[in-house]
């Protein structure tokens, strides 16, 4: 069973969705995203979108870092190949939705070289619990992550996670207490709900001791829980540092009707209370 007090929100006023349509975009608040000075993503597959759009919304970001190992100049090939007979089909049928994705694909490749040109800098390692990363150097730590976008000058960082369960072990170590400080903005995706809900419960309890959840979307694919909660929620968390004291969490009502999309193209929103 999912603990409902512990993903009771704040309801902010400056709420958008930043990255692109579908999968892959987030809602976050504004004015936290302006007030931060670095973006770290921890999952990026073929997508950074929602990295690029939180750096272009920044006044100053000293850095933007990337973590995933299978994320490669060959990997985004062999994908832009397959996808252009499709990008032919759908062209010559005026199918602008179906289109619009297979040029994300044809083009990745070319967008990903002008990130990095961009000052970018992409590691190809895997988040771990940091005892694992001792002697595995194509492992590293959330605390490490954070550390090096401190050391290039970051004070606030916008961090995203989508490492599809690696989360829980990530968040297990003590890098809160450590360098938790640094974070203004967390966004995750949380996966297994409906298989283990308390590895969920055990790392909200340790989230919300230091941040506040300010926004939740249903991942549709995945579905709901028993208890209507989603199987894989994407949930916005701001520093309680950076929030009035007396800021009032409540259940909420999702999605959010002009902000929230559905996570494929085709596919409904799902509706649950949080």
């Amino acid at each position: 069973m999912i603990d409902r007090t512990l993903t009771a929100s704040v309801l902010l006023s400056d709420l958008v969705r930043l990255g692109r349509q579908h999968d892959g975009g987030y809602v976050v608040p504004h004015s936290i995203v302006r007030s931060c000075d670095a973006v770290v993503g921890l999952g990026v597959h073929d997508d950074w979108s929602f990295e690029e759009a939180l750096r272009s919304a920044m006044p100053v970001c000293h850095a933007l870092h990337l973590y995933d190992p299978t994320t490669t100049h060959a990997f985004l090939r062999r994908r832009a190949i397959r996808a252009t007979p499709k990008l032919i089909t759908h062209a010559l049928t005026f199918d602008r939705a179906r289109l619009r994705e297979d040029w994300a694909r044809c083009s990745a490749p070319l967008r990903y070289r002008a990130l990095l040109k961009s000052g970018a800098q992409h590691f190809h390692e895997w988040i771990a619990h940091e005892a694992l990363t001792q002697h595995e150097p194509k492992l590293t730590s959330l605390r490490k992550a954070i550390e090096r976008a401190v050391d290039r000058g970051a004070t606030r960082i916008a961090l995203k996670m989508d490492i599809e369960g690696g989360e829980y072990e990530a968040f297990a170590s003590d890098w809160s207490r450590r360098v938790g400080h640094h974070v203004a903005l967390l966004v995750v995706e949380f996966h297994d709900l409906d298989r283990t809900p308390e590895r969920f419960n055990e790392a909200m309890r340790a989230l919300t001791a230091i941040f506040v959840p300010v926004h939740i979307h249903a991942n549709s694919g995945a579905g709901l829980t028993p208890c209507g909660f989603p199987a894989v929620p994407e949930i916005t968390f701001v520093h309680r540092n950076l929030l009035p004291p007396n800021i009032t969490r409540e259940a909420r009502n999702y999605p959010i009707v002009g902000l929230d999309q559905p996570t494929h193209r085709g596919e409904c929103d799902l509706a649950f209370t949080a």
